[in-house]
């Protein structure tokens, strides 16, 4: 008999007795506060209590009373406030919340989410903790455990049918690095998997340089603009090569993190929406990371890009606005989220579900790391070491635009740029050179994947 997930938090009882309180409080307020509900109470109605590892969950059925219900906790004239204040140590003994409970709409149930006290959140939860999580990892080339979900069971990511391709989105600090650590590490176990990674970060503490050496690479990571460009013209050749083969039984991942430092260039967007619509019958899989949730991020493939995707981890966000972005919707509520992951998981295949995401033991990294990477693709030279990453992506975006309009894409243009960027290059000679370094990157790309084919 595998351990019970739950058994790893040790203060479990004390947070379902709290989700009771919760329901209750909520309860006799719908029955007995007139001022609050309106002209009268709502008279009857259930709720299902989870307590997850974070946050508190109620699900409220109040039938015909349901939209009145939700309008009482979600009008603006200060109606939160009172919401927060039905959950204070006041009412409930030890429950401070440190942010205002989410109200949401699933169905025609309402549902409420309500982090615990700092210190019952459980932050960190490692897959090889109950006999359960390590039952559930297996060597499958196409998925991976996620983390614990509000119910305490073990989720996965599966790499599979409308959810061949990932996105994990959220602000900076939410802890999207992490999971794609944690993702893949489990999917390198599998001896047949291979994997070709951009890092938008370029390079430093925070990018995944410590996985430089997992299991399945077939060439370095890639950081700058050049290195990029041999991965991406690399990735082309085998789509290719398994579009006129029988069998395409390895899965490969092409995984970009911070991708918005390449999609402001047309060609490169455009390819990244052609890669995800052939690949899927493949067996070749996207995986995407950004911090940026504007609708800029997508570049000029747009609305075409954004809907290949079909599993998202949506980390801590800003707001609605946000959410909105990447899923169409307002839901799920990620500027709720606590962050330190604390994620929402959106599937085709499970819907919706608030996770803790779960990370790799030492141990179990050290069963993926130590090989060498292959050398699949012959790497570009670097053209120049004075410019950064992000200094030649931003050179490679002027020239794009100089080829929609020959009145932009100077010099002045490319300074004005890197100023925003925070990597300034005020020297007219220097910018010049990285200027000449954006255009035959551009060129030499636009060449191969640009024109009728981009389009």
């Amino acid at each position: 008999m595998n351990a019970d997930p739950r058994e790893i938090d040790r203060a479990y009882d004390v947070k379902l007795s709290m989700v009771k309180m919760l329901g209750n409080v909520l309860y006799t307020t719908a029955r007995r506060n007139k001022t609050f509900y309106g002209s009268e109470p709502i008279e009857t109605w259930d709720y299902e209590m989870t307590a997850g590892p974070r946050a508190a969950r109620l699900k409220v059925r109040a039938g015909l009373h349901g939209k009145r219900l939700y309008s009482a906790l979600t009008e603006p004239a200060g109606k939160m406030l009172n919401l927060r204040a039905f959950f204070s140590p006041r009412v409930i003994p030890g429950w401070e919340l440190p942010g205002p409970p989410s109200v949401e709409t699933e169905g025609d149930s309402i549902v409420i989410e309500a982090l615990y006290p700092e210190a019952l959140q459980v932050k960190t939860t490692y897959l090889d903790v109950s006999g359960e999580s390590a039952s559930l990892r297996s060597k499958s080339a196409t998925s991976a455990i996620l983390g614990l979900s509000d119910d305490w069971h073990y989720i996965p990511v599966i790499f599979q049918g409308m959810d061949t391709h990932g996105l994990l989105v959220g602000q900076s600090g939410g802890g999207k690095t992490t999971t794609l650590r944690t993702i893949l590490g489990q999917l390198a176990r599998s001896d047949t998997a291979q994997f070709a990674i951009i890092d938008g970060k370029g390079g430093g503490p925070e990018s995944l340089d410590d996985i430089a050496t997992l299991r399945g690479l077939v060439g370095p990571i890639a950081h700058s603009v050049e290195e990029a460009q041999a991965v991406i013209e690399y990735t082309t050749r085998e789509l290719n090569r398994r579009n006129n083969a029988e069998a395409c039984v390895n899965p490969f991942y092409l995984v970009v993190d911070e991708f918005h430092f390449y999609t402001p260039v047309p060609e490169i967007s455009h390819w990244f929406d052609d890669f995800g619509r052939r690949a899927r019958s493949k067996n070749m899989h996207l995986i995407l990371g950004t911090q940026r949730t504007d609708a800029k991020v997508w570049g000029a493939a747009g609305q075409t890009l954004q809907g290949q995707f079909g599993s998202i981890v949506l980390h801590r966000m800003m707001g609605y606005n946000d959410v909105k972005t990447v899923t169409g919707y307002t839901y799920p509520p990620a500027h709720t989220l606590a962050g330190a992951g604390d994620v929402y998981f959106q599937s085709v295949r499970m819907g919706v579900q608030r996770i803790q995401v779960a990370l790799l033991t030492e141990l179990d990294y050290k069963k993926v790391l130590g090989n060498e990477p292959g050398t699949a693709w012959q790497t570009h030279p670097d053209t120049d070491g004075r410019f950064s990453c992000r200094q030649k992506m931003a050179a490679v975006y002027i020239a794009s635009e100089r080829d929609k309009d020959a009145r932009k894409g100077g010099r002045g243009s490319l300074q004005t740029l890197l100023e925003q960027l925070g990597e300034p290059e005020k020297s007219n000679a220097t910018a010049d050179d990285l200027l000449a370094i954006g255009r035959a990157a551009y060129y030499e790309f636009k060449e191969s994947y640009g024109g009728e084919d981009a389009k």
